[in-house]
């Protein structure tokens, strides 16, 4: 979201802060694979506490980019925690799901301000400019690769590149959401579920 949540509290978006206040979907914790986990409450959903367009503006918030048909192609339906254990361990499966995970959501206000940096687009230009040379280089570079030529370790070094200067220019492009606030994106990207993940994050990104 460009304008982000913070947008929707100061005109008064009742009908989408709702949705996020109640916590209807959050990510929380990985599965087995280290993966990110969205938990779907339905049965706080009731349509006569929301308008239409409200909720629609939150599922689109809240799915987009998410589902193509590949990633839909592997959705598995559980009818159980039994089931669910399949895919999460138990340990890191919530209470509410009857898994040990000792957890409850609580949304996190937006802060008056968090989105300033997006008002300084002069910063903003300058890091996009020296990422458009960035994006150049690695194209050629890409292009050598394809050739055969022995490039890989300057194409991962550009990769790099590219990934720390996405998150520098990140807080002037992107407004800040809830995992922001509660800390679960790592500074160079990544889901953060705990101080061990995050470490383990740093460490992944530090090798690629």
């Amino acid at each position: 979201m460009a304008k982000g949540e913070l947008h929707s509290v100061e005109t008064k978006d009742d009908g989408f802060m709702t949705q996020l206040r109640l916590g209807k979907s959050y990510l929380h914790g990985v599965d087995a694979h280290e993966r990110p986990i969205c938990v779907v409450r339905t049965r706080l959903h009731h349509s006569s506490d929301q308008r239409p367009e409200a909720l629609e503006r939150f599922t689109v918030w809240d799915i987009k980019g998410w589902l193509d048909p590949v990633v839909a192609a592997k959705i598995h339906f559980t009818r159980s925690a039994a089931d669910l254990e399949k895919f999460i361990p138990k340990s890191r499966i919530v209470k509410e799901l009857e898994g040990d995970e000792d957890f409850e959501y609580k949304y996190v206000e937006p802060v008056p301000g968090e989105n300033d940096l997006m008002k300084d687009t002069a910063t903003r230009d300058k890091i996009q400019e020296e990422r458009n040379g960035m994006v150049e280089r690695f194209e050629q570079v890409t292009k050598q690769w394809i050739k055969g030529e022995d490039v890989s370790a300057e194409r991962d070094a550009l990769a790099n590149e590219l990934n720390a200067n996405y998150w520098k220019l990140d807080p002037y492009i992107r407004a800040r959401t809830l995992y922001d606030r509660i800390g679960a994106i790592g500074e160079r990207g990544g889901f953060v579920y705990s101080k061990t993940e995050e470490t383990k994050v740093e460490k992944t990104q530090a090798s690629e």
